[in-house]
């Protein structure tokens, strides 16, 4: 199983603004939340990675994780110059997709080049077979993940809620989609009641 976790609420999230690169502080709502979850995730069971960003490396150690492999193949996607502005401004300036393919001008990332990022991290997985694995990382490289898993696009509205969940497992020799969006509780609660079956 591999749990891709949207890393906990931000002030930036609050206020609607992009993010990008920037290392916007997680809510103290969203610490104590994650705080929450303190001691349901075993070293022993579940491998962690996080993105390199500071709101998904606290996340991870606010849910308790004590060894994480952070990795900036992970990281958001770089919105260059627009990091900082609110997103309902940007959408009415650029429109919806018109920056997908990037701008170099405005030194936005591309979607591809994301998406590339993902396969990368894919290949990393691949040492961790018989291991529970939680990835903290954010809304757009989970799309990615996601789009790989499915082997096509996906609705250009789709989303992460924070602490929205992306679950996988693996079918023979290839991944499967068995939630999106789905609460972190949720997920930890069935993930501790197929562990007690498989005992």
């Amino acid at each position: 199983m591999i749990v891709f976790i949207r890393h906990g609420r931000t002030e930036w999230n609050e206020t609607g603004r992009v993010q990008g690169f920037k290392n916007a502080m997680l809510t103290k709502d969203s610490c104590e939340f994650c705080k929450s979850f303190q001691g349901r995730f075993s070293d022993s069971i579940w491998k962690c990675y996080s993105s390199s960003r500071r709101r998904s490396v606290d996340t991870a150690k606010h849910l308790g994780f004590r060894d994480v492999v952070s990795s900036p193949l992970l990281d958001e996607r770089f919105m260059g110059r627009l990091e900082g502005y609110k997103g309902k401004y940007l959408r009415k300036k650029f429109g919806s997709s018109s920056l997908e393919q990037g701008n170099r001008k405005l030194r936005v990332e591309s979607y591809d080049s994301v998406l590339r990022r993902a396969k990368r991290f894919f290949h990393c997985l691949e040492e961790n077979t018989g291991r529970k694995v939680a990835v903290i990382t954010h809304a757009r490289f989970m799309i990615c993940a996601m789009q790989l898993v499915l082997g096509r696009g996906v609705a250009p509205n789709e989303t992460f809620d924070n602490l929205g969940c992306l679950v996988l497992r693996l079918n023979g020799t290839s991944y499967k989609v068995d939630g999106v969006n789905i609460p972190l509780d949720q997920v930890l609660n069935e993930a501790s009641s197929a562990l007690k079956i498989a005992r």
